[in-house]
């Protein structure tokens, strides 16, 4: 089966005001961790891939009264129940779901349901926790977007002899403001970027 993704240059809008309020709440998260971290007093901290805010921290020395001792995995501590840092962490603020927010705008199938005279059955359509998603070299841009290929993964459960439900096979892949990209034209983009980068820092 093919749960491939198709990538798309962000041109304009939905998606473009999209993946800016996703940067400026990336922005605000980041501000906010690091005040938060200078405030215990740490370095380093483990956040949370999902949403973005602290998860843990890294105590230098003896762990504060109030905290766990580090773990195992990530060496981190967290506040114990009860706690005022407890409390604070509950609740941080959160950088809202990218996959949640491109989904519900394109409306992107993320599932996909199929059946034939023998069973039928249905499987998710792309990452698990990452089916759709942002790329961006700067807040300036340019910007990209990933879903789920869905045609792709249509025609291989059609070419099956499996009849797919009626909202995921009439998915169109052309999303407004978006143009489709090829993997290697986005690395082209990366590339590009990295040398016009390391050119201005060699100029200065």
């Amino acid at each position: 089966m093919n749960f491939e993704n198709a990538l798309y240059l962000i041109e304009s809008d939905p998606a473009l005001q999209l993946v800016q309020a996703h940067i400026t709440a990336v922005r605000r998260q980041h501000a906010h961790n690091a005040a938060l971290a200078q405030e215990l007093g740490v370095k380093e901290a483990v956040t949370s891939k999902l949403e973005g805010h602290i998860t843990g921290v890294r105590f230098t020395g003896r762990v504060p009264e109030g905290w766990t001792a580090p773990d195992r995995k990530h060496r981190c501590s967290r506040p114990k129940k009860g706690t005022e840092w407890a409390a604070r962490f509950a609740a941080q603020p959160r950088v809202p779901n990218a996959a949640q927010a491109i989904a519900a705008a394109f409306s992107v199938p993320l599932q996909i349901s199929y059946r034939k005279e023998d069973g039928e059955g249905f499987g998710l359509l792309g990452n698990p926790f990452f089916p759709c998603g942002f790329l961006y070299l700067s807040a300036d841009g340019p910007y990209a977007m990933w879903v789920p290929d869905v045609a792709a993964a249509v025609a291989d459960f059609e070419a099956l002899g499996y009849q797919v439900d009626e909202q995921t096979e009439s998915f169109s892949m052309d999303l407004p403001g978006c143009r489709r990209l090829l993997k290697e034209e986005w690395q082209l983009m990366v590339a590009q970027h990295d040398l016009d980068q390391a050119k201005a820092g060699g100029a200065r």
